[in-house]
């Protein structure tokens, strides 16, 4: 059984603490991945580290779930693993930030901070552009939005076949 994650933290006071968060969250509480998720029902696993690193105070760790997206080759459904590794150094409002490594982010904050929103921002991040199958593992190719075959594709010409008709009469 997994711990219950606190709605709120203070990102700074856990890195100057050196705290640890462990536990699971709830797509539910997540509005903006739970409109793009077909299973809103599904646990997110939280795995964060805060600490004082070379660069300041830093928030590091992963976050997994395993959500039901839309495919976009055949608007199937489609389970996706989505594992986004978090690497941040923290500053407080109105911090300067010192001249950071590329691969090192950062973000102010001021306490309070949402930790499913800030949760629902790493697996924004992290999720694919364009979710779908692997070539050829649709369950259904050429099925339309409601499942059916896409009969009108099979029997209607392109919509540039007018203009491959000109070019071979030219």
């Amino acid at each position: 059984m997994s711990a219950i994650l606190p709605d709120a933290i203070d990102p700074i006071r856990l890195a100057d603490e050196g705290s640890s968060l462990e536990g699971e969250l709830s797509v539910q509480a997540m509005p903006r991945l739970r409109e793009l998720c077909q299973n809103p029902a599904a646990k997110v696993q939280v795995a964060l580290r805060f600490d004082r690193g070379t660069h300041g105070r830093m928030m590091a760790g992963t976050i997994t779930t395993r959500l039901g997206l839309t495919c976009q080759r055949c608007l199937g459904a489609l389970e996706q693993d989505i594992v986004a590794k978090t690497r941040v150094v923290l500053l407080q409002a109105g911090e300067s930030h010192p001249v950071l490594a590329e691969e090192v982010d950062f973000i102010e904050v001021a306490a309070p901070v949402s930790l499913p929103e800030l949760v629902e921002d790493e697996l924004l991040l992290a999720l694919p552009m364009t979710p779908r199958h692997p070539q050829g593992e649709c369950p259904s190719p050429g099925a339309g939005r409601a499942g059916r075959p896409d009969t009108d594709a099979v029997t209607s010409p392109g919509p540039f076949a007018a203009l491959a008709d000109l070019k071979r009469k030219q």
